[in-house]
Formats: C-alpha cells, structure tokens, sequence
C-alpha cells in the first residue's frame, strides 16, 4: 500500500477516478494501518471524509462495505445518518436487508425506523417476531410505523397480537390494523372475515373504507349482502362508493336490481357515477337479461330507471321500440308518461319521430319532453327538415325555441335552408325575445345578406340590450365587408338622420382595412346615399377624422375621393373646421405634395379650402409655398387668406 499521506492527498483531491482509486486502495488493503484508517474516519468528528467515504461504500456491493455503512447510518450527526440511508439505498449487496435486523432494537430512532422500513418493504419474515415483540412498549409514533410495517409481511403469526388494536379508541391504530387483517385475507388466511365484519360499522368513516379495500381482496359470497347495505345506507358518500367498488364482484341480477335502486335514491353524484360505472362494467349479455327481468316488474320503483338504461345501452333495438309503444299506451298518468318519451330520445330511433309528433300537442310537459326527445333523434339522425315545426300554429313559443335551438347549433346541417329563411325572417318580428334573439343568430349564419335589410330593420326596434348587441355586431362587420349592400340597406333611412348618424357611430368602432375604409366611404358619398348632400355631412366629417386618427396614410386617398364627388365641397369645409378644433399633438400630417397639385388645378373656391388645410398642418413644409403665394400678384385676391394661414405655421412652428 502506497503511504497514508499520499492516499489521503488523492482522496481529497479534484480527480473522481484518483479518489476511487484511492479509496479502494484503502479498503482492499489488509494492513493495519489501512484499517485503523478507516475506524478513524468512521469514529471521527470530520464530516467530509464520512461522507466521500459512504460515496465509494454505495458502489461496493459487499457485506463489509454493508456493515460499514451501518455503522455510519447510527452516527449522531443527522447529515451522516441521512447519507448513509442513500448509500444503503443504493448499495446493491442482495443480503443487505438481512444485515439491519439488529438494528430494530437500535436506540437510534433514525436507525430503527430505517429498519422497520427497509426489512418490512423487503419481504424479510424474519423480521416478524422482533417488530411484534416491539408493539407493547412502544409510543404513538413508533406504533404506527409497527403496524404499518407488519401489513408488508403478512404472516398469520401477526394476526393474535393485531387484533386488540381493532378496539383501540385512535382511529388511525384501527386503521393501520385493518391494513394487516386486509393483506392477512388476501394471502387466505383463515378466520379474517369474521374479524372484519363487525369493522363495517366503526366510528371512523375511514376505518369502514378500509375495511371494504380488505373485503374486496378475497370476494365471498358472504360479502354481497353487507355490501349492499354499506353502498346504500352508509352517512358516508366515499363509503358508500367504495362499497359499490365491492359489488363488482358479484355479477348477479340481483346486483344490478341493486345497483338500480342506488341510481333512483342516490343524491351524491361522486356515488352516482361510481354505480354507473360498476353497472355498465357488467357482462352486456347478463346487464341485457338483467334488465329485461326488472321491466317486468310493473310497480318496482328501479324498473323507471331500467328503461333509460336499457334504452341507452340498446339504441335501434326493435324489441325495446316495441316494449316502448306498448308502454306509452298502456299509461295514464302524465308523470310515467314523459319517462317512456325520454326513453324514445335514449334509443335513438327513426321510427320514434311519428310517435314522438303526436304528442307535440300534448299538456306543456308531456310536449316539453316529446320534444327533447325529438331532438335527441335529430342530433343521431342530422339533417332533419325542422320547417314543419317551426310553421306549426299549434306549438307554443317555448317548443319553437327549443327547434331554434337546435338549428342555431346545427344551421350548416339543416335541410331546406331556403325554405327556413322567410319563416324566419317573419320570426323578427316575434312578440318573444328568444324568438326573435334565435331567429337573428341563425339568419346571420345561413342568410347574413340577403337578410341584411330585415336584420337592420329589427335592430333599429330591438328593445333587448343582448339582441341588439349582437345585431349590432354583426350588421357593422358585415358593412365593412360589403359597403355596396351597407349603403343600399340604409338608403330607405336616408331621411332619418337620427338613425344614419347611429349607424356611422357604430362604423366608426369597427375598422377592417385601407381598401374597404375607402369603398365604405365612397358608399357613403355616392348615390343612393349622398350623405354629403344632407344634414349629415359633420357626422360624415367626424367619421373621416375619427378613421384618420387611426391610420393617418388614409388622408391622401380619402381627398382625392372627396375631389372626385361632385358638390362635396362643404363636406371640405366640414372636415376643415372639425381638423382646426384639434389640439396640435393630434394634429394630422398633412400631404403637401397632393394639396399643392391640388391646388394648381382647382377653382377659386376649392382653393381657398386648400389653403386652409395647409394652415393646419403639423409640419413647416407649406410655407416657402404661401411665401410663394402672397408674391403672385396675380393671386391678390387670396392674399388675405394666405396671410392668414401662414401666420398660423408661423406662429405654430415658433
């Protein structure tokens, strides 16, 4: 072995090879100086060399690395004790567990604890009588990690000493000693059964739990009974769930007429759902056979529920339409009645939609039901012909919303589009909000334009705030999309400016792009709606800034389709006035190229306007051109103005 020193340097060193090296040197060697070496480093107060040496015992799988690593787990210093855990962990000698059985009796909590764990979890029996022999004295916390332990090692040595604990007043020592007798049963050991019954009515809603996990590791026949109290009548919801859990294990008509009851008198729907899932987890052929015994029984109150099962679960069965119609017949009473047609909703068929009709007419509930149920066939069946029902004077408002319903979800399915649309444009004018609301949401789905005249009518008399919002919305998106039709729906109004001035406030929320800015302002500038010709030139001014001051690149292209209409000069001037009352931060950069061009081609009246554009630009470019202006002796007659104008800049760029 090379000097002490020189391993020492190594195992302290920056290499991770050198130091393994070392520290295998060590360990191999048979000197002893080696081997006080490491009783020194185990026994010493230093931790650093402690911990690099569990590093290198966690990657020697040998009883000696083992049992220096135990003696590690028992050093007083917490961070030691913790490494040491790891290094055990990781160490793969395959009779380590073995070598902690001493340590159960370790007056280390840390170590003792770490042996309960790691020899239970390892299957190691012989660990049996020393964890039992440890029960009696030990506090609280020590007792609960025993019995927990002792559940991992099921041995029917463990069941004399377990069972005091099943009467003890801390529900969390019952509960780890029903954990024992539950794997206690699943291994078969005799007598567990009758141990567990009486437990199904402990105190402890949790002790009861499990108590059925443990039942339902080893099935009897024993069980079914209790089992079927517990899921019906247990305080507790999760109880009475876990003992639905229970059942699956009995695939029995009379589990499923069980199971059927908990459906009709459960109120918790974490229950609900649980007997749902157990029931349909039953063989078909038996839940088949089943439920047809209990529709048979003609005053049992689960057989309601077996016929929505049955229909769910059969849809189309010839038999059951039959079973249905006949049914349907045979009652009287309203209340069992609307049942039968919820089922013909269940079952889906074809068939069913003459039988549902006639009942249309019906009292309100019973056409309330056969209508739903109606519409559950239409959704399996797609693309239905709904107008019949819709143009039926017999049906109540409410049934018509239930049709429009269905067709605002399913409009691009629905046959007969364009017979839909005069009937629903008549439906604008319904006395019922949710007609009239319905009827809008579907026209904009399947006939936005060609109804956009009557859509705008009914939005100018809305009185639903919802309605008229979402009229609003959708008149104004589609007037973007297509200024031609905006202007040809609004032209009737034109004499209405109350109404005009409403529509361009709405516009002027919206804005799509350059292009259709332009074709919607040359809309409203043209015939048939000239709106610059009327009272509403300053409302089309303010709609010209307002845009404007969203996308100032639009002025150029907005100018010269003013210049092209004839008589739009006051629309000008308007514009002029509404620019002039803008603070100077909001200011509009103006074009000077285009007004100046502009300029040499107009009369003396468009000049005049021009001139007063240029005043109100926010940069200094026009003014070499008034200077220019206010020389021409030719144009004396706008000195005034232009003088005027440019005082402004100056005064404005000072």
């Amino acid at each position: 072995m090379r000097p002490l020193e020189e391993i020492r340097n190594q195992i302290f060193g920056e290499s991770e090879d050198a130091r393994f090296t070392a520290w295998m040197e060590l360990y191999r060697s048979p000197e002893e100086a080696a081997k006080n070496e490491i009783r020194k480093i185990i026994t010493d107060d230093n931790p650093l060399p402690k911990l690099l040496f569990i590093r290198f015992l966690a990657r020697i799988p040998e009883e000696e690395a083992v049992a220096s690593l135990l003696q590690l787990l028992q050093d007083n210093d917490d961070a030691i004790g913790n490494a040491a855990k790891k290094g055990l962990d990781k160490n793969h000698y395959e009779l380590k567990n073995q070598r902690l059985l001493p340590l159960l009796h370790s007056r280390s909590d840390r170590t003792q604890e770490y042996a309960i764990e790691k020899l239970s979890r390892g299957g190691v029996v012989e660990a049996i009588p020393p964890l039992l022999s440890l029960l009696p004295q030990a506090d609280d916390r020590r007792l609960l990690k025993l019995l927990s332990a002792l559940r991992y090692l099921p041995d029917k040595r463990t069941l004399p000493p377990t069972l005091p604990y099943l009467k003890d007043p801390r529900e969390e020592v019952r509960f780890q000693a029903v954990l024992i007798l539950g794997s206690l049963h699943e291994t078969g050991v005799a007598g567990i059964h009758k141990q567990l019954m009486p437990l199904l009515k402990d105190l402890s809603a949790k002790v009861r739990k499990a108590t059925l996990w443990s039942l339902r590791k080893a099935p009897s026949q024993d069980d079914l009974v209790p089992l079927m109290t517990v899921s019906l009548e247990d305080p507790d919801a999760y109880v009475r769930r876990e003992g639905l859990l229970g059942l699956c294990s009995f695939q029995t008509v009379e589990t499923i007429h069980h199971l059927l009851t908990v459906l009709v008198t459960e109120k918790e729907r974490i229950v609900r759902l649980q007997c749902e899932g157990v029931l349909l987890s039953m063989p078909p052929e038996l839940l088949t056979s089943g439920l047809q015994k209990i529709l048979k029984l003609k005053n049992d109150p689960v057989r309601e529920k077996a016929i929505l099962l049955f229909a769910s679960l059969h849809q189309k069965s010839s038999f059951f339409f039959d079973f249905l119609v006949q049914e349907l017949k045979r009652q009287k009473e309203d209340k069992k009645k609307i049942l039968l047609l919820q089922a013909f909703g269940e079952l889906a068929d074809e068939r069913g939609l003459p039988v549902l009709s006639s009942y249309l007419t019906g009292s309100p509930p019973i056409a309330y039901a056969a209508f739903s149920a109606l519409i559950q066939i239409w959704k399996r069946q797609g693309n239905p012909d709904v107008t019949p029902y819709l143009q039926n004077p017999q049906f109540s408002p409410l049934l018509k919303q239930m049709v429009l319903r269905f067709i605002v979800r399913q409009a691009k399915s629905i046959r007969n589009q364009e017979a839909l649309i005069p009937i629903l444009t008549t439906f604008l004018d319904h006395a019922n909000t949710n007609i009239r609301y319905l009827s809008t949401q579907i026209l904009v789905q399947i006939a936005a334009k060609s109804t956009y005249g009557a859509l705008l009518k009914t939005f100018l008399k809305e009185a639903d705030p919802t309605a008229q919002k979402f009229l609003a919305d959708h008149l104004v998106l589609l007037g973007w999309t297509d200024p031609d039709l905006l202007a040809s729906s609004l032209a009737p109004y034109k004499d209405q400016p109350e109404i005009i001035s409403l529509f361009l406030s709405l516009l002027k929320k919206e804005y799509a792009s350059r292009d259709q800015f332009l074709k919607l302002f040359q809309a409203l500038l043209e015939p048939p709606l000239t709106l610059h010709e009327t009272v509403l030139r300053d409302d089309i001014a303010k709609f010209l800034l307002h845009h404007l001051q969203e996308d100032p690149t639009l002025l150029p292209l907005a100018l010269e389709e003013i210049d092209k209409i004839p008589g739009s000069l006051p629309l000008l001037r308007s514009f002029i006035e509404l620019l002039g009352f803008q603070p100077k931060s909001c200011r509009i950069l103006l074009p000077f190229s285009l007004l100046k061009n502009w300029f040499e081609t107009a009369d003396e009246e468009k000049q005049n306007l021009i001139i007063d554009l240029m005043g109100l630009s926010s940069e200094r470019s026009p003014i070499p051109f008034l200077v220019s202006l206010v020389a021409n002796p030719s144009l004396s007659r706008l000195h005034s103005r232009v003088s005027k104008n440019l005082n402004k800049l100056i005064e404005a760029s000072a």
